[in-house]
Protein backbone atom coordinates (compact mmCIF):
# COMPACT_ATOMS: atom_id res chain seq x y z
CA UNK A 1 0.00 0.00 0.00
CA UNK A 2 1.23 3.13 -1.23
CA UNK A 3 2.19 5.70 1.49
CA UNK A 4 0.02 9.10 0.75
CA UNK A 5 0.04 12.45 3.24
CA UNK A 6 -3.33 13.08 4.65
CA UNK A 7 -5.59 15.57 3.53
CA UNK A 8 -6.22 18.98 6.26
CA UNK A 9 -9.41 18.15 6.84
CA UNK A 10 -8.52 14.86 7.68
CA UNK A 11 -5.37 15.93 10.15
CA UNK A 12 -7.93 18.28 11.61
CA UNK A 13 -10.60 15.55 12.85
CA UNK A 14 -7.98 13.40 13.63
CA UNK A 15 -6.98 15.87 16.02
CA UNK A 16 -10.11 16.23 17.32
CA UNK A 17 -10.88 12.74 17.78
CA UNK A 18 -7.85 13.27 20.62
CA UNK A 19 -8.76 17.01 21.87
CA UNK A 20 -12.48 16.88 21.85
CA UNK A 21 -14.52 13.93 22.71
CA UNK A 22 -17.41 15.79 24.11
CA UNK A 23 -19.31 19.23 25.06
CA UNK A 24 -17.21 19.11 28.36
CA UNK A 25 -13.57 19.20 26.14
CA UNK A 26 -14.85 21.88 24.17
CA UNK A 27 -15.91 23.68 27.33
CA UNK A 28 -12.72 23.61 28.49
CA UNK A 29 -10.67 24.75 25.56
CA UNK A 30 -12.83 27.71 25.54
CA UNK A 31 -13.09 28.54 28.86
CA UNK A 32 -9.04 28.21 28.79
CA UNK A 33 -8.76 30.47 26.46
CA UNK A 34 -10.86 33.16 27.90
CA UNK A 35 -8.76 33.16 31.22
CA UNK A 36 -5.32 33.19 29.18
CA UNK A 37 -7.13 36.45 27.70
CA UNK A 38 -7.53 37.59 31.17
CA UNK A 39 -11.23 37.64 31.25
CA UNK A 40 -13.35 38.49 34.50
CA UNK A 41 -16.88 37.33 33.92
CA UNK A 42 -17.24 33.84 31.28
CA UNK A 43 -20.62 32.32 30.87
CA UNK A 44 -21.46 29.18 29.21
CA UNK A 45 -24.79 28.42 27.62
CA UNK A 46 -25.54 25.06 26.18
CA UNK A 47 -28.42 23.35 25.18
CA UNK A 48 -29.59 19.83 24.66
CA UNK A 49 -25.77 19.37 26.64
CA UNK A 50 -24.04 21.02 24.29
CA UNK A 51 -25.41 18.96 21.50
CA UNK A 52 -27.30 21.81 19.38
CA UNK A 53 -25.33 24.62 21.15
CA UNK A 54 -21.78 25.59 22.99
CA UNK A 55 -21.80 29.16 23.30
CA UNK A 56 -19.14 30.96 25.46
CA UNK A 57 -18.97 34.87 26.26
CA UNK A 58 -16.12 36.23 27.70
CA UNK A 59 -14.80 40.13 28.69
CA UNK A 60 -11.29 39.37 27.71
CA UNK A 61 -8.73 41.05 25.20
CA UNK A 62 -10.59 40.06 22.28
CA UNK A 63 -8.77 39.61 18.80
CA UNK A 64 -8.58 41.85 15.89
CA UNK A 65 -9.29 40.75 12.08
CA UNK A 66 -6.52 38.58 11.51
CA UNK A 67 -5.65 36.91 14.60
CA UNK A 68 -9.48 35.61 14.28
CA UNK A 69 -8.57 34.28 11.18
CA UNK A 70 -5.15 32.75 12.62
CA UNK A 71 -6.46 31.18 15.30
CA UNK A 72 -8.15 28.63 13.64
CA UNK A 73 -5.12 27.76 11.79
CA UNK A 74 -3.61 24.07 13.33
CA UNK A 75 -0.56 25.26 15.38
CA UNK A 76 -1.04 28.67 15.35
CA UNK A 77 -0.85 30.55 18.86
CA UNK A 78 0.24 33.61 20.66
CA UNK A 79 1.36 31.79 23.68
CA UNK A 80 4.94 30.23 22.26
CA UNK A 81 7.70 31.28 19.73
CA UNK A 82 9.95 29.18 20.18
CA UNK A 83 11.45 25.42 21.24
CA UNK A 84 12.70 27.49 24.72
CA UNK A 85 9.27 28.10 25.63
CA UNK A 86 7.76 24.64 26.08
CA UNK A 87 9.79 24.50 29.11
CA UNK A 88 8.42 28.07 30.38
CA UNK A 89 4.33 26.95 29.85
CA UNK A 90 2.39 28.97 32.24
CA UNK A 91 -0.74 29.70 29.98
CA UNK A 92 -3.25 26.96 29.95
CA UNK A 93 -3.83 27.10 26.19
CA UNK A 94 -0.95 27.10 24.23
CA UNK A 95 -0.90 23.91 21.52
CA UNK A 96 -2.88 25.83 19.00
CA UNK A 97 -5.01 22.67 18.08
CA UNK A 98 -8.17 23.33 20.23
CA UNK A 99 -9.98 25.93 17.81
CA UNK A 100 -9.41 24.16 14.59
CA UNK A 101 -10.28 20.49 15.98
CA UNK A 102 -13.49 22.04 16.89
CA UNK A 103 -14.00 24.21 13.56
CA UNK A 104 -13.32 20.71 12.11
CA UNK A 105 -16.26 19.10 13.65
CA UNK A 106 -19.20 21.87 14.08
CA UNK A 107 -20.40 25.06 12.94
CA UNK A 108 -19.00 27.92 14.47
CA UNK A 109 -19.53 31.65 14.97
CA UNK A 110 -17.23 33.55 16.52
CA UNK A 111 -17.45 37.44 17.12
CA UNK A 112 -14.38 39.17 18.80
CA UNK A 113 -13.48 42.62 19.54
CA UNK A 114 -10.49 44.22 20.76
CA UNK A 115 -10.37 47.52 23.83
CA UNK A 116 -8.66 49.41 20.54
CA UNK A 117 -10.80 48.44 18.05
CA UNK A 118 -14.73 50.63 17.23
CA UNK A 119 -15.56 47.54 15.82
CA UNK A 120 -15.73 43.92 16.19
CA UNK A 121 -15.38 41.18 13.56
CA UNK A 122 -16.78 37.91 13.11
CA UNK A 123 -15.97 34.35 11.75
CA UNK A 124 -18.39 31.63 9.88
CA UNK A 125 -16.93 28.28 9.84
CA UNK A 126 -18.15 24.96 8.75
CA UNK A 127 -16.73 21.68 9.28
CA UNK A 128 -13.17 23.43 8.58
CA UNK A 129 -14.03 25.47 6.17
CA UNK A 130 -14.07 29.24 6.21
CA UNK A 131 -18.08 30.68 4.74
CA UNK A 132 -17.70 34.12 6.10
CA UNK A 133 -15.76 37.26 7.60
CA UNK A 134 -17.24 40.36 8.59
CA UNK A 135 -17.10 43.27 10.52
CA UNK A 136 -19.75 43.19 13.39
CA UNK A 137 -20.95 45.50 16.74
CA UNK A 138 -20.16 43.58 19.83
CA UNK A 139 -18.69 44.08 23.22
CA UNK A 140 -14.71 44.10 24.09
CA UNK A 141 -14.01 40.06 24.16
CA UNK A 142 -15.00 37.45 22.39
CA UNK A 143 -18.61 35.40 22.08
CA UNK A 144 -18.04 31.86 20.27
CA UNK A 145 -21.34 29.63 19.50
CA UNK A 146 -20.46 25.47 18.57
CA UNK A 147 -23.38 24.48 16.82
CA UNK A 148 -24.10 20.71 15.52
CA UNK A 149 -21.30 19.07 17.84
CA UNK A 150 -20.06 16.18 15.68
CA UNK A 151 -22.47 16.89 12.57
CA UNK A 152 -20.09 15.45 9.85
CA UNK A 153 -18.63 12.91 12.44
CA UNK A 154 -22.10 10.69 13.51
CA UNK A 155 -20.25 7.53 14.60
CA UNK A 156 -18.71 9.80 17.27
CA UNK A 157 -21.93 12.09 18.00
CA UNK A 158 -23.79 8.50 18.89
CA UNK A 159 -21.13 7.99 21.70
CA UNK A 160 -22.39 10.92 23.32
CA UNK A 161 -24.99 10.38 26.36
CA UNK A 162 -27.77 11.83 27.25
CA UNK A 163 -28.17 16.02 27.40
CA UNK A 164 -28.49 15.64 31.38
CA UNK A 165 -25.20 13.64 31.92
CA UNK A 166 -23.76 15.64 29.52
CA UNK A 167 -24.68 18.90 31.04
CA UNK A 168 -23.59 17.64 34.42
CA UNK A 169 -19.94 16.72 33.36
CA UNK A 170 -19.71 20.50 31.76
CA UNK A 171 -20.76 21.79 35.05
CA UNK A 172 -18.34 19.76 37.16
CA UNK A 173 -15.78 20.71 35.18
CA UNK A 174 -16.21 24.09 35.21
CA UNK A 175 -17.09 24.40 38.85
CA UNK A 176 -13.55 22.17 39.66
CA UNK A 177 -11.63 24.32 37.26
CA UNK A 178 -12.97 27.95 39.13
CA UNK A 179 -10.83 27.20 42.10
CA UNK A 180 -7.74 27.78 39.60
CA UNK A 181 -9.18 31.73 39.01
CA UNK A 182 -10.89 32.77 41.99
CA UNK A 183 -10.74 36.25 40.62
CA UNK A 184 -13.43 35.01 37.49
CA UNK A 185 -17.23 35.18 37.63
CA UNK A 186 -18.28 32.04 36.18
CA UNK A 187 -21.94 31.25 35.10
CA UNK A 188 -23.55 28.19 33.04
CA UNK A 189 -26.56 28.18 31.69
CA UNK A 190 -28.53 24.94 30.50
CA UNK A 191 -31.47 25.08 28.32
CA UNK A 192 -32.39 28.70 29.20
CA UNK A 193 -32.39 28.14 32.77
CA UNK A 194 -29.17 29.73 35.48
CA UNK A 195 -27.48 25.95 36.84
CA UNK A 196 -24.38 27.95 38.09
CA UNK A 197 -23.21 31.06 39.16
CA UNK A 198 -19.97 31.38 40.92
CA UNK A 199 -19.25 35.24 41.93
CA UNK A 200 -15.74 36.47 41.97
CA UNK A 201 -14.01 35.32 45.65
CA UNK A 202 -10.73 37.09 46.88
CA UNK A 203 -8.76 33.34 47.08
CA UNK A 204 -9.67 30.10 46.13
CA UNK A 205 -9.85 29.07 49.57
CA UNK A 206 -12.95 31.47 49.58
CA UNK A 207 -14.26 29.94 46.62
CA UNK A 208 -13.63 26.57 47.76
CA UNK A 209 -15.36 27.66 50.90
CA UNK A 210 -18.67 28.22 48.73
CA UNK A 211 -18.07 24.68 46.97
CA UNK A 212 -16.72 22.40 49.64
CA UNK A 213 -19.67 21.61 52.33
CA UNK A 214 -18.73 19.90 55.94
CA UNK A 215 -15.93 20.52 58.37
CA UNK A 216 -12.68 22.06 56.26
CA UNK A 217 -9.23 23.46 57.07
CA UNK A 218 -7.12 25.16 54.64
CA UNK A 219 -4.04 23.60 53.56
CA UNK A 220 -1.02 26.69 53.08
CA UNK A 221 2.73 24.74 53.19
CA UNK A 222 5.56 25.51 51.34
CA UNK A 223 8.72 23.49 50.62
CA UNK A 224 11.91 24.44 48.91
CA UNK A 225 10.38 25.75 45.74
CA UNK A 226 7.16 23.98 46.26
CA UNK A 227 3.84 25.97 46.99
CA UNK A 228 0.63 24.15 48.55
CA UNK A 229 -2.88 25.35 49.02
CA UNK A 230 -5.76 24.08 49.27
CA UNK A 231 -9.05 23.00 51.46
CA UNK A 232 -8.93 19.49 53.12
CA UNK A 233 -12.15 18.04 54.63
CA UNK A 234 -12.92 15.62 57.97
CA UNK A 235 -11.91 11.89 57.16
CA UNK A 236 -15.63 11.29 57.93
CA UNK A 237 -16.95 12.96 54.85
CA UNK A 238 -14.74 10.47 52.52
CA UNK A 239 -16.73 9.28 49.29
CA UNK A 240 -15.86 6.51 47.48
CA UNK A 241 -15.13 8.48 44.11
CA UNK A 242 -11.89 10.42 43.38
CA UNK A 243 -13.61 13.12 41.87
CA UNK A 244 -14.39 14.22 45.07
CA UNK A 245 -10.81 15.84 45.27
CA UNK A 246 -9.74 18.85 42.92
CA UNK A 247 -5.99 18.49 41.63
CA UNK A 248 -4.49 21.91 40.12
CA UNK A 249 -1.15 22.23 39.41
CA UNK A 250 -0.07 25.97 38.36
CA UNK A 251 -3.24 26.47 37.60
CA UNK A 252 -4.27 23.87 35.44
CA UNK A 253 -7.24 21.25 36.32
CA UNK A 254 -5.17 17.91 36.12
CA UNK A 255 -5.76 14.04 37.50
CA UNK A 256 -2.42 12.85 39.00
CA UNK A 257 -2.53 9.24 40.79
CA UNK A 258 0.90 9.85 42.89
CA UNK A 259 -0.36 13.09 43.74
CA UNK A 260 -3.81 11.48 45.58
CA UNK A 261 -1.82 8.90 46.81
CA UNK A 262 0.14 11.76 48.55
CA UNK A 263 -3.22 13.46 49.86
CA UNK A 264 -4.09 9.96 50.91
CA UNK A 265 -1.28 8.85 53.10
CA UNK A 266 -1.66 12.41 54.44
CA UNK A 267 -4.36 11.15 56.42
CA UNK A 268 -2.35 8.37 57.50
CA UNK A 269 -4.97 4.81 58.24
CA UNK A 270 -8.05 7.58 58.16
CA UNK A 271 -9.22 6.45 54.67
CA UNK A 272 -9.83 3.12 53.58
CA UNK A 273 -8.41 1.95 50.71
CA UNK A 274 -11.35 2.93 48.39
CA UNK A 275 -11.62 5.85 49.88
CA UNK A 276 -10.82 9.70 49.01
CA UNK A 277 -10.82 12.93 50.60
CA UNK A 278 -12.93 15.84 49.87
CA UNK A 279 -11.36 19.76 48.88
CA UNK A 280 -8.84 20.78 46.44
CA UNK A 281 -4.91 21.34 46.43
CA UNK A 282 -3.00 23.33 44.32
CA UNK A 283 0.37 23.45 43.41
CA UNK A 284 2.66 25.87 42.63
CA UNK A 285 5.68 25.25 41.18
CA UNK A 286 8.43 26.82 38.78
CA UNK A 287 7.38 25.58 35.37
CA UNK A 288 10.28 24.58 34.38
CA UNK A 289 10.43 21.57 36.67
CA UNK A 290 6.27 20.51 35.37
CA UNK A 291 6.02 19.45 31.74
CA UNK A 292 2.49 20.38 30.98
CA UNK A 293 2.40 18.78 27.40
CA UNK A 294 1.69 14.83 28.26
CA UNK A 295 -1.49 14.72 27.26
CA UNK A 296 -3.83 15.29 24.71
CA UNK A 297 -6.13 17.13 26.52
CA UNK A 298 -3.70 18.45 29.24
CA UNK A 299 -5.02 16.99 31.90
CA UNK A 300 -2.15 15.28 32.96
CA UNK A 301 1.12 16.54 33.95
CA UNK A 302 4.97 15.18 34.89
CA UNK A 303 6.62 16.34 37.35
CA UNK A 304 10.66 16.55 36.88
CA UNK A 305 11.45 15.64 40.63
CA UNK A 306 7.58 13.73 41.68
CA UNK A 307 9.02 12.75 44.99
CA UNK A 308 9.45 16.34 45.94
CA UNK A 309 5.88 17.12 45.30
CA UNK A 310 4.70 13.89 47.14
CA UNK A 311 6.54 14.36 50.34
CA UNK A 312 5.42 18.30 50.04
CA UNK A 313 1.94 17.27 49.25
CA UNK A 314 1.28 14.58 51.73
CA UNK A 315 3.03 16.62 54.86
CA UNK A 316 0.84 19.47 53.57
CA UNK A 317 -2.14 17.42 54.22
CA UNK A 318 -0.61 15.60 57.59
CA UNK A 319 -0.28 19.46 58.71
CA UNK A 320 -3.67 20.21 57.92
CA UNK A 321 -5.46 17.00 59.22
CA UNK A 322 -4.02 16.87 62.46
CA UNK A 323 -5.00 20.64 63.29
CA UNK A 324 -8.87 19.03 62.87
CA UNK A 325 -9.90 18.83 66.58
CA UNK A 326 -13.64 20.51 66.15
CA UNK A 327 -16.90 18.22 66.24
CA UNK A 328 -17.92 17.68 63.06
CA UNK A 329 -21.08 18.88 62.40
CA UNK A 330 -24.38 16.58 62.55
CA UNK A 331 -26.72 18.00 59.30
CA UNK A 332 -23.20 17.34 57.01
CA UNK A 333 -21.68 14.43 57.74
CA UNK A 334 -24.74 12.42 55.49
CA UNK A 335 -25.30 15.17 52.80
CA UNK A 336 -23.15 15.42 49.38
CA UNK A 337 -19.89 17.18 49.89
CA UNK A 338 -19.45 19.00 46.65
CA UNK A 339 -22.11 21.87 46.86
CA UNK A 340 -22.91 22.52 42.66
CA UNK A 341 -25.49 25.31 43.88
CA UNK A 342 -28.23 26.30 41.84
CA UNK A 343 -30.10 29.34 42.78
CA UNK A 344 -33.77 30.08 43.14
CA UNK A 345 -35.34 31.13 41.30
CA UNK A 346 -33.51 30.35 38.52
CA UNK A 347 -32.23 33.71 36.03
CA UNK A 348 -34.26 33.98 32.84
CA UNK A 349 -31.53 34.03 29.94
CA UNK A 350 -33.08 37.29 28.57
CA UNK A 351 -32.57 39.12 31.49
CA UNK A 352 -28.62 38.88 32.02
CA UNK A 353 -26.29 41.52 30.94
CA UNK A 354 -24.59 39.47 28.08
CA UNK A 355 -26.24 39.48 24.46
CA UNK A 356 -28.10 36.25 23.50
CA UNK A 357 -28.56 34.86 20.12
CA UNK A 358 -31.99 35.33 18.95
CA UNK A 359 -32.88 32.28 18.55
CA UNK A 360 -32.27 31.13 22.36
CA UNK A 361 -33.79 34.49 23.91
CA UNK A 362 -37.08 33.87 22.02
CA UNK A 363 -37.46 30.34 22.44
CA UNK A 364 -39.70 29.04 25.36
CA UNK A 365 -37.88 27.60 28.38
CA UNK A 366 -37.45 23.47 28.50
CA UNK A 367 -39.73 21.87 31.51
CA UNK A 368 -36.35 20.39 32.76
CA UNK A 369 -35.89 20.96 35.71
CA UNK A 370 -31.70 20.26 36.23
CA UNK A 371 -31.65 21.01 39.79
CA UNK A 372 -33.80 17.52 40.27
CA UNK A 373 -32.74 15.72 37.45
CA UNK A 374 -28.85 16.21 37.90
CA UNK A 375 -29.47 15.56 41.67
CA UNK A 376 -27.84 18.84 42.76
CA UNK A 377 -27.84 20.63 46.08
CA UNK A 378 -30.92 23.52 46.11
CA UNK A 379 -29.06 26.09 47.97
CA UNK A 380 -27.39 29.30 47.62
CA UNK A 381 -23.58 29.33 46.94
CA UNK A 382 -22.91 30.84 50.11
CA UNK A 383 -24.47 28.15 52.25
CA UNK A 384 -21.25 26.03 52.91
CA UNK A 385 -19.16 28.64 53.44
CA UNK A 386 -22.09 29.82 56.33
CA UNK A 387 -21.56 26.57 58.02
CA UNK A 388 -18.35 26.63 58.00
CA UNK A 389 -18.09 29.46 59.87
CA UNK A 390 -21.01 28.41 62.16
CA UNK A 391 -19.94 24.72 62.62
CA UNK A 392 -16.07 25.21 62.98
CA UNK A 393 -15.30 26.79 66.74
CA UNK A 394 -11.91 27.87 66.92
CA UNK A 395 -10.06 26.94 70.18
CA UNK A 396 -12.54 23.98 70.51
CA UNK A 397 -11.46 21.92 73.70
CA UNK A 398 -13.32 18.91 74.93
CA UNK A 399 -11.68 20.13 78.58
CA UNK A 400 -14.45 22.61 78.18
CA UNK A 401 -17.38 20.15 77.63
CA UNK A 402 -20.46 20.16 80.36
CA UNK A 403 -20.59 16.21 80.57
CA UNK A 404 -24.30 15.55 80.99
CA UNK A 405 -24.35 11.17 81.19
CA UNK A 406 -23.78 7.99 79.05
CA UNK A 407 -26.52 6.92 76.23
CA UNK A 408 -26.17 3.39 74.78
CA UNK A 409 -23.29 2.15 76.65
CA UNK A 410 -20.98 3.73 74.28
CA UNK A 411 -21.94 7.92 73.67
CA UNK A 412 -21.15 10.63 76.03
CA UNK A 413 -23.77 13.71 75.62
CA UNK A 414 -22.28 16.65 76.71
CA UNK A 415 -23.35 20.56 76.44
CA UNK A 416 -21.67 23.37 74.78
CA UNK A 417 -23.09 27.00 75.45
CA UNK A 418 -26.27 26.06 73.22
CA UNK A 419 -24.81 23.08 71.68
CA UNK A 420 -25.20 19.55 71.99
CA UNK A 421 -22.36 17.07 71.86
CA UNK A 422 -22.27 13.56 71.52
CA UNK A 423 -18.48 11.99 71.99
CA UNK A 424 -18.26 8.18 70.83
CA UNK A 425 -16.04 6.87 73.76
CA UNK A 426 -14.37 4.12 71.84
CA UNK A 427 -13.62 6.27 68.91
CA UNK A 428 -12.42 8.86 71.36
CA UNK A 429 -10.37 6.19 73.36
CA UNK A 430 -9.13 4.63 70.32
CA UNK A 431 -7.73 8.25 68.84
CA UNK A 432 -5.65 8.34 71.91
CA UNK A 433 -4.15 4.74 72.34
CA UNK A 434 -3.43 5.05 68.56
CA UNK A 435 -1.58 8.16 69.06
CA UNK A 436 0.88 6.73 71.91
CA UNK A 437 0.98 3.54 69.72
CA UNK A 438 2.53 5.16 67.17
CA UNK A 439 4.44 7.62 69.19
CA UNK A 440 6.36 4.34 70.08
CA UNK A 441 6.68 3.28 66.92
CA UNK A 442 8.38 6.46 66.16
CA UNK A 443 10.61 6.40 68.73
CA UNK A 444 12.39 3.45 68.39
CA UNK A 445 13.10 0.70 65.59
CA UNK A 446 10.96 -1.70 64.71
CA UNK A 447 11.74 -5.54 65.24
CA UNK A 448 12.29 -8.06 62.52
CA UNK A 449 12.26 -11.80 62.31
CA UNK A 450 14.89 -13.51 60.47
CA UNK A 451 13.76 -16.02 57.97
CA UNK A 452 14.96 -19.25 57.96
CA UNK A 453 15.70 -19.19 54.52
CA UNK A 454 16.56 -16.37 52.65
CA UNK A 455 14.06 -15.80 50.01
CA UNK A 456 14.75 -14.81 46.60
CA UNK A 457 12.23 -12.55 45.16
CA UNK A 458 11.76 -10.99 40.96
CA UNK A 459 11.50 -7.82 40.62
CA UNK A 460 12.87 -6.96 37.49
CA UNK A 461 16.59 -5.03 36.97
CA UNK A 462 15.33 -1.31 37.36
CA UNK A 463 13.06 -2.35 40.35
CA UNK A 464 15.89 -3.87 41.67
CA UNK A 465 18.11 -1.22 40.93
CA UNK A 466 15.76 1.09 42.59
CA UNK A 467 14.81 -0.98 45.98
CA UNK A 468 18.51 -1.52 46.48
CA UNK A 469 19.09 2.00 46.73
CA UNK A 470 16.61 2.86 49.63
CA UNK A 471 17.95 -0.32 51.78
CA UNK A 472 18.74 1.93 54.36
CA UNK A 473 15.34 3.15 54.90
CA UNK A 474 14.10 0.01 54.71
CA UNK A 475 16.32 -1.58 57.55
CA UNK A 476 14.49 1.23 59.76
CA UNK A 477 11.43 -0.14 58.85
CA UNK A 478 12.59 -4.26 60.10
CA UNK A 479 13.92 -5.24 56.27
CA UNK A 480 17.08 -7.20 55.72
CA UNK A 481 17.53 -6.73 51.92
CA UNK A 482 20.34 -6.65 49.16
CA UNK A 483 21.12 -7.07 45.57
CA UNK A 484 21.22 -10.96 44.17
CA UNK A 485 21.08 -10.19 40.72
CA UNK A 486 20.70 -7.65 37.86
CA UNK A 487 17.04 -8.64 38.56
CA UNK A 488 16.59 -10.36 41.61
CA UNK A 489 16.48 -9.09 45.29
CA UNK A 490 17.50 -11.64 48.12
CA UNK A 491 15.26 -10.79 51.73
CA UNK A 492 17.12 -12.13 55.03
CA UNK A 493 14.29 -10.32 57.66
CA UNK A 494 11.42 -9.11 57.44
CA UNK A 495 9.67 -6.51 60.41
CA UNK A 496 7.57 -9.06 62.75
CA UNK A 497 4.64 -7.06 62.09
CA UNK A 498 4.27 -8.66 59.05
CA UNK A 499 2.73 -12.40 58.46
CA UNK A 500 5.54 -14.59 56.50
CA UNK A 501 3.44 -15.71 53.78
CA UNK A 502 2.77 -12.00 52.95
CA UNK A 503 6.52 -10.60 52.78
CA UNK A 504 7.24 -11.78 48.88
CA UNK A 505 4.02 -9.79 47.97
CA UNK A 506 5.04 -6.96 50.00
CA UNK A 507 8.70 -6.76 48.78
CA UNK A 508 7.19 -6.83 44.68
CA UNK A 509 4.84 -4.23 45.48
CA UNK A 510 7.54 -2.10 47.01
CA UNK A 511 10.24 -2.57 44.69
CA UNK A 512 7.11 -1.18 42.07
CA UNK A 513 6.90 1.81 44.32
CA UNK A 514 10.09 2.47 44.58
CA UNK A 515 10.76 3.69 40.65
CA UNK A 516 7.94 5.90 41.16
CA UNK A 517 8.28 7.78 44.34
CA UNK A 518 9.53 7.08 47.93
CA UNK A 519 8.48 3.87 49.31
CA UNK A 520 8.35 4.99 52.86
CA UNK A 521 4.60 6.20 52.33
CA UNK A 522 4.02 1.89 51.66
CA UNK A 523 6.14 1.31 55.08
CA UNK A 524 4.22 4.10 57.00
CA UNK A 525 0.68 2.39 56.11
CA UNK A 526 1.76 -0.93 57.30
CA UNK A 527 2.66 0.82 60.84
CA UNK A 528 -0.65 2.70 60.48
CA UNK A 529 -2.77 -0.34 60.28
CA UNK A 530 -1.16 -2.08 62.95
CA UNK A 531 -1.24 0.35 65.27
CA UNK A 532 -4.82 1.10 64.17
CA UNK A 533 -5.78 -2.82 64.99
CA UNK A 534 -3.42 -2.67 68.07
CA UNK A 535 -5.84 1.00 69.50
CA UNK A 536 -8.77 -0.55 68.62
CA UNK A 537 -8.42 -3.70 70.53
CA UNK A 538 -7.01 -1.90 73.55
CA UNK A 539 -9.54 0.63 73.82
CA UNK A 540 -13.00 0.73 75.93
CA UNK A 541 -15.96 -1.21 74.50
CA UNK A 542 -19.46 -0.17 73.73
CA UNK A 543 -21.43 -1.51 76.83
CA UNK A 544 -18.42 -0.88 79.30
CA UNK A 545 -19.61 2.15 82.32
CA UNK A 546 -17.41 4.86 82.87
CA UNK A 547 -17.41 7.34 85.65
CA UNK A 548 -17.09 11.20 85.33
CA UNK A 549 -13.83 10.97 86.58
CA UNK A 550 -12.49 8.60 83.30
CA UNK A 551 -14.19 10.41 80.97
CA UNK A 552 -12.44 13.68 82.53
CA UNK A 553 -9.63 11.93 81.88
CA UNK A 554 -9.87 11.08 78.74
CA UNK A 555 -11.19 14.71 77.66
CA UNK A 556 -7.76 15.98 78.80
CA UNK A 557 -5.71 13.22 76.67
CA UNK A 558 -7.78 14.29 73.25
CA UNK A 559 -7.15 17.85 74.20
CA UNK A 560 -3.23 17.16 74.17
CA UNK A 561 -3.39 14.57 71.19
CA UNK A 562 -2.23 15.97 68.02
CA UNK A 563 -5.05 14.77 66.05
CA UNK A 564 -8.34 14.01 67.99
CA UNK A 565 -11.83 14.81 65.90
CA UNK A 566 -11.32 11.09 63.98
CA UNK A 567 -10.36 7.75 65.45
CA UNK A 568 -7.63 6.10 63.28
CA UNK A 569 -10.34 4.71 61.01
CA UNK A 570 -12.13 7.75 59.89
CA UNK A 571 -14.49 7.91 62.06
CA UNK A 572 -15.68 10.50 64.19
CA UNK A 573 -14.67 11.19 67.52
CA UNK A 574 -17.45 13.56 68.51
CA UNK A 575 -20.74 15.39 66.56
CA UNK A 576 -22.42 18.91 67.23
CA UNK A 577 -25.38 19.35 66.95
CA UNK A 578 -26.96 23.21 67.61
CA UNK A 579 -29.87 24.29 69.28
CA UNK A 580 -31.70 25.33 65.94
CA UNK A 581 -31.47 21.54 64.83
CA UNK A 582 -32.93 19.92 67.99
CA UNK A 583 -35.42 22.57 68.18
CA UNK A 584 -36.48 21.82 64.44
CA UNK A 585 -37.37 18.57 65.68
CA UNK A 586 -39.78 19.44 68.01
CA UNK A 587 -41.37 21.82 65.77
CA UNK A 588 -40.09 25.03 67.85
CA UNK A 589 -39.00 26.28 64.34
CA UNK A 590 -40.73 25.98 61.28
Amino acid sequence: MAIKVLPDHVINQISAGEVIDRPASVVRELVDNAVDAGASEITIYLEEGGKSLIRCYDNGSGMDRDDLLLAFERHATSKLSSVKDLTEISTLGFRGEALPSIASVAKVLIKSRTAAAETGNQLQIEGGEIKKVSPCAGSIGTDIEIRKLFFNTPARRKFLREPRTESLRVKQWLTQASLAHPSVRYRLFCDNREVLNLPRRESATHRAQAIFRGSTLPLDFERNTIRIRGLVGHPAQAQADAKSFVILVNGRLVVDRAVLRALKDGFDSMLKEREFPVGFVSIDLPPRLVDVNVHPQKSEVRFRYPQEVFLAVKIAVQEAVRAFKQPVAAGLISRPVLSLAVPKPYADVSKINHPVPAHTAGSAALELDLAAALKLNDTRPDYAAENLVRYVPENFRYGELHYIGQLLGCYLLCELEEDFIIVDMHAAHERCNYNRIRSQFNKKKITSQQLLVSEIVEVGEERAHALAGQSELLERYGFHLKRHSPGCVEVTSVPSMIPLQSAHALVRELASLACEYSIESKLNAIVDAVAARIACHASIRSGDGVTPQSVRALFDELDMASTSSACPHGRPVSVRFTRNELERWFGRIR
